[in-house]
């Protein structure tokens, strides 16, 4: 007959920790890769030894950096992706202004 299928089938616990954290990795490796690939095509068509290569490559860096660190804490280096998420206990909104209860005088 086969194994019975649930309904409502659940995620092991360990990738439920995990979330969109555990790809975070994998999308940096891949974007150094992809651009870089794509540098190394644009140098031996054009001609340009290690040029597109090496600015390609940093690019996929860069982008890639900025997704994994914008993943792992939304917010960080783009405060207006926080989502309204409010830190600490503190009010005020997502907008970032203060409220009247901050020292800003």
């Amino acid at each position: 007959m086969g194994p019975k299928k649930t309904k409502g089938a659940r995620k092991s616990p360990l990738a439920a920790l995990a979330g969109p954290q555990a790809s975070a990795g994998w999308t940096f490796g891949l974007s150094v890769v992809v651009f870089s690939l794509g540098g190394y095509g644009l140098d031996q068509w054009l001609g340009t030894s290690p040029l597109f290569l090496l600015v390609l490559g940093f690019l996929g860096a860069v982008g890639g950096f900025i997704s994994l660190v914008e993943t792992v804490s939304p917010g960080t280096l783009f405060p207006s992706r926080r989502g309204g998420r409010k830190k600490g206990g503190q009010g005020g909104d997502a907008s970032g202004t203060r409220g009247k209860d901050s020292d800003a005088g």
